[in-house]
């Protein structure tokens, strides 16, 4: 009884408010004090503002306050004001919300969830990172289990995220007498092939790359490595003479340091440079046995033929180009037995000549 009388009081006096042309002032104020604070969503506020409205009194609002997003620069709306809580410049470092979802997504699909810093990180001397409760309030929910899937597989490395479903499944590891029996130190799965709690097989180090089975895994590695090897050797890749790890050479000098080995060698000749102090006398034009890698010979695999003299000064190899170059070099190990096409003193075959000059030293 009590709710219907307020409520037929409340019917009065917006009664009156609508049929008086004045402008509406303390029974205004009365009416709209009691909707927010009884009935903010209800039908007497609802019909009061459409009074309001069809008797020509404007609904007044507040004048809406901007500022500009630091990435965008865009003067968005207040309400999408968005800041770190750990930022050390929160007046300043104001970005929108659309701004700054879109850049920590862009850091989770590429996995750098452990650098989600402010985007103005270093400015003012920020030093922000983005919180977990922060993410969960910005980011999509997929997003969202996307970074915890990814922080978790950072946190335990041996992890691995199922291709069909996205479930994290932990291997059974290998001991530390089955890394000693294996020679390695890295961490091996003891059974490449995984299954998860739906029952999706996959391999812990290629993913749903081939069929599960006994021995895919191992079949896979060999022909995926075979397949490397072949597109590196046909792009003008070379062995380290030795570990034999495949080397691409884009530009620079020929003095290479391997990436496996650390092993010193020389890209022109192939061969294993031993200490600093012999790189430059291996370049040297005054050592008989250095590289022509400054020669004016077109290319050792360009060689026609040669011959072999035996003179007073020496074994000495003249080798003609396709295009008629003549070029004499002190010793035969210069440019290496392989690259004769033809090579004869007598009849004895160039491998054997190459040797004696090595053993002769030329003389």
């Amino acid at each position: 009884m009590a709710s219907r009388a307020a409520d037929a009081s409340r019917e009065q006096v917006l009664e009156r408010v609508h049929s008086s042309p004045l402008t509406p002032s303390t029974e205004a104020v009365y009416i709209a004090r009691r909707a927010f604070s009884e009935d903010l969503h209800g039908t007497l506020f609802t019909r009061w503002l459409q009074g309001r409205a069809g008797l020509g009194f404007p609904l007044r609002t507040l004048p809406r306050s901007e500022f500009t997003c630091k990435i965008c620069l865009m003067q968005c709306d207040d309400r999408v004001k968005t800041t770190l809580s750990q930022c050390a410049a929160p007046q300043t470092h104001t970005l929108c919300r659309d701004c700054l979802c879109c850049y920590l997504k862009g850091r989770i699909e590429e996995r750098r969830v452990k650098d989600l810093r402010c985007p103005l990180f270093g400015s003012d001397g920020c030093q922000a990172v983005a919180q977990e409760h922060e993410l969960a309030s910005i980011l999509p929910e997929e997003v969202f289990q996307k970074y915890l899937r990814f922080s978790a597989m950072v946190e335990d490395a041996t992890l691995r995220e199922c291709p069909t479903c996205a479930e994290l499944v932990k291997p059974q590891m290998g001991s530390e007498a089955d890394l000693e029996a294996n020679g390695t130190s890295e961490v091996l799965a003891l059974n490449p092939e995984m299954r998860c709690s739906q029952g999706h097989l996959f391999c812990y180090y290629h993913s749903n790359a081939h069929p599960p089975g006994q021995g895919a895994c191992e079949a896979y590695a060999r022909e995926e490595a075979r397949e490397a090897k072949l597109a590196l050797e046909a792009q003008g890749a070379k062995e380290c003479p030795s570990c034999q790890a495949q080397t691409l050479k884009a530009d620079g000098c020929n003095h290479m340091v391997c990436f496996a080995c650390q092993s010193h060698w020389c890209w022109t000749c192939g061969k294993l440079l031993d200490g600093r102090l012999s790189l430059g006398w291996h370049y040297n034009p005054a050592n008989p046995a250095g590289c022509l890698q400054f020669s004016s010979l077109e290319s050792k695999d360009q060689l026609l033929s040669c011959s072999v003299l035996r003179n007073g000064s020496g074994l000495h190899c003249h080798a003609t180009t396709p295009r008629g170059a003549r070029m004499t070099c002190p010793y035969i190990t210069v440019l290496g037995s392989r690259s004769w096409q033809v090579c004869q003193e007598g009849n004895m075959g160039a491998h054997d000549i190459c040797e004696r000059a090595r053993c002769d030293g030329g003389q």
